[in-house]
């Protein structure tokens, strides 16, 4: 299902996901992109993959869980409410948690970064040169080492590029990590840059947060002793994110059941907020 309210702007979504508040009465239409995706869909994006008006959302499966493994693309040839058509990006691969869009320089419509089969990997939409989006996209492997649970897009550096934040993930065990572009084709990797001092990592959760007016770049996750904000370095790819206690909630074991979003408030800061071991803190 893809909803959203009427009168605004469409939401990100995937079957079943997405409850808008509906504090002020609003009302919500329900739209039926695929009444039968494909098994154990476990990785799920939308973004303006086709058109820059009209989302598409693609879905990545997990043969492990049953599934027929591989991305799907549904696109729709009217509006939200259809006829939605299903299209191949990957035919295989086992696909785990997050997938964002990714857009470079010049491109009018956004890639896919997912974890795919253990790797951490980029789709190039065809779309920006010509090419057929129903048809496969081609794949570049960012981390060959690693995939990630949580993922978020920024210019980490300021050096006008997009980087990838990646939070740790149970199943692997993989660490937090940057991915720093140097080029659209071409990453340097680090690993576990947010650390606490005690030296233990975040868990399966990250977010971006301003501080005091500061850009958005600087992270905010969970390890065993509680939550932090770490201090964005800048330029300098190799140099200690400072850790700051927020709170004391945090995961309760070392893969992470803490979960983070951040919100602008106030205009100079961003608030966090914090669920842990499924319970608001």
């Amino acid at each position: 299902m893809y909803r959203r309210p009427l009168n605004t702007l469409p939401a990100p979504g995937f079957v079943g996901a997405l409850l808008p508040a509906l504090a002020c009465g609003q009302t919500v239409q329900y739209f039926t992109i695929d009444p039968t995706p494909p098994g154990a869909p476990l990785e799920k994006t939308i973004g303006y993959y086709t058109s820059t008006t009209l989302p598409s959302v693609a879905i990545g499966s997990n043969s492990g869980d049953g599934g027929p493994g591989g991305m799907y693309l549904h696109t729709s040839s009217g509006d939200l409410s259809g006829p939605w058509t299903q299209s191949v990006i990957d035919p295989s691969g086992d696909f785990y948690e997050r997938a964002v869009p990714l857009a470079h320089a010049g491109d009018t419509y956004p890639g896919i970064v997912a974890s795919r089969s253990g790797q951490l990997v980029s789709y190039w939409n065809p779309l920006n040169w010509g090419g057929d989006p129903t048809q496969p996209w081609p794949m570049e492997v960012i981390n060959p080492n690693a995939g990630c649970h949580d993922i978020k897009v920024v210019d980490v550096d300021g050096d006008g590029k997009p980087d990838i934040v990646c939070s740790a993930t149970y199943y692997g065990p993989w660490q937090s990590l940057i991915a720093y572009q140097n080029s659209y084709d071409s990453w340097q990797i680090r690993t576990n840059p947010f650390r606490d001092s005690n030296g233990n990592g975040i868990g399966d959760s990250v977010a971006l947060a301003s501080i005091n007016g500061s850009a958005r770049t600087n992270v905010v996750g969970a390890t065993p002793t509680g939550v932090y904000w770490f201090k964005n370095p800048g330029r300098n790819r190799s140099g200690t994110w400072a850790a700051h206690l927020v709170g004391t909630a945090g995961n309760k074991n070392d893969f992470g059941e803490t979960s983070i979003g951040t919100v602008p408030y106030g205009g100079t800061s961003d608030a966090i907020i914090v669920a842990s071991n499924e319970e608001p803190t």
